[in-house]
């Protein structure tokens, strides 16, 4: 791995005031082989661009740079993940999206404003991407997936939802063949504060409690509620890339199912989106191999 400022390796911290201009990943751990026939990938600001330093760590046009720093504040360049996987079309600035839990940052004298949404940083102990192994499904099939149980609107005023909530109901199914041992839910799209798009809702995640709900043909279902991950702190509700966990009663076979709910505060009404990756942890059978990998991406409307 290389970073454009003073190349040196991730296994050590960098400085914390560093300025970000560039980073990439290489074949090679030799600089003098650093080329584009051995990068792997690169994301670098649009000062890269301005400046023409070393192309080698940006891709297209550069996210955007601010000369001063943000200040003690938490935020992330979050690449896109609308289809499920990450998107990567060698154009920096169409890739990336700045997430902060306020919505804006300060920037010496300037606000800059933000997706709402928070970091999300992983290592190799992190769930993993399932959407194609733990399936989604409604909870109650006789029901379109816009009625209740599957989708409820409240109008009662809540925090950080100014005009209600909406719950979005769903049953996850583990297909993996391994048991699940931990299950959560990263928001990949949403309609939020400051998201692009025009006039359209302002929806934030909120934690929601577990809820007995009548289904067709009489008889409830239990559903698990979902909370919102920390740190970072996200007073203003959950946004884009933001991580909501159930917790599992126990853990979950194969074929086995866990029902779920994603309460979302309504700050503004209009056209939404909610999108999200199913992320887990499995612990193979006994005398079986886990297989590992990342699995391609699927929409929960």
């Amino acid at each position: 791995m290389g970073d454009l400022s003073d190349p040196f390796s991730f296994s050590i911290e960098g400085p914390g005031d560093d300025y970000f201009d560039g980073i990439a990943l290489f074949t090679t751990t030799n600089q003098n082989n650093w080329s584009m026939a051995n990068r792997l990938d690169a994301v670098g600001s649009d000062f890269v661009n301005a400046i023409n330093r070393l192309p080698l760590f940006v891709e297209g046009t550069g996210i955007q740079y601010y000369g001063d720093y943000f200040t003690n504040a938490q935020y992330s360049w979050v690449r896109r993940l609308e289809s499920g996987t990450p998107q990567d079309t060698n154009n920096n600035v169409n890739d990336f999206v700045l997430v902060s839990p306020n919505g804006s940052l300060t920037a010496g004298s300037r606000t800059i404003n933000t997706i709402l949404g928070a970091p999300g940083p992983e290592n190799s102990n992190s769930p993993t991407q399932s959407n194609a192994t733990v399936k989604a499904s409604l909870i109650d099939p006789q029901q379109p997936s816009t009625a209740s149980p599957n989708r409820e609107r409240d109008t009662t005023p809540v925090s950080n939802g100014a005009l209600g909530t909406l719950t979005i109901r769903r049953k996850f199914t583990n297909k993996t063949g391994q048991t699940v041992t931990r299950l959560r839910f990263r928001i990949v799209d949403i309609t939020t504060l400051n998201s692009p798009g025009g006039p359209q809702a302002d929806l934030r995640a909120l934690d929601s409690v577990n809820v007995s709900v009548p289904v067709t043909g009489g008889g409830t279902i239990s559903v698990k509620g979902t909370t919102i991950e920390q740190p970072p702190a996200q007073t203003s509700g959950g946004g884009l890339n933001s991580t909501m966990v159930v917790a599992l009663p126990a853990p979950l076979g194969a074929n086995a199912n866990v029902t779920v709910q994603f309460v979302l505060g309504v700050q503004q009404g209009g056209n939404f989106r909610f999108l999200v990756n199913v992320e887990a942890i499995t612990a193979p059978p006994p005398g079986a191999q886990k297989l590992g990998g990342q699995r391609p991406g699927k929409r929960i409307d």
